[in-house]
C-alpha cells in the first residue's frame, strides 16, 4: 500500500490569528480574576485543616516550587 499524506503545507503553515490589544488584556483579565479567586478558595480551604495537614501542604508546595526551578535552570542550560 502506498503511503498517504495526513498532512498537507496548508496544514503547517502558521495562521494569522492576530488579536488586539484590547482582546489580550481582557483574556489576561480574566485568567488573573480565575487565579485569584482559585487562590482564595485555596486560603479558606488551608485555613480549616488541622497542623499536620498543614505541614504536608507547605512540603508539597515547596517541593513542587524546587522541582519547577530545577526545570527551569535544566531548561536554560541546554539553550546555552
Amino acid at each position: 500500500m502506498p503511503n498517504k499524506k495526513t498532512s498537507s503545507k496548508k496544514a503547517n503553515a502558521p495562521k494569522n490569528n492576530k488579536k488586539s490589544a484590547d482582546q489580550i488584556a481582557a483574556e489576561i483579565k480574566k485568567v488573573t480574576d480565575e487565579l485569584v479567586g482559585l487562590a482564595k478558595e485555596a486560603k479558606k480551604r488551608y485555613d480549616k485543616v488541622d497542623g499536620k495537614t498543614k505541614k504536608q501542604v507547605i512540603t508539597g508546595v515547596t517541593s513542587a516550587a524546587a522541582i519547577i526551578a530545577a526545570v527551569i535552570g535544566i531548561n536554560k542550560m541546554r539553550k546555552k
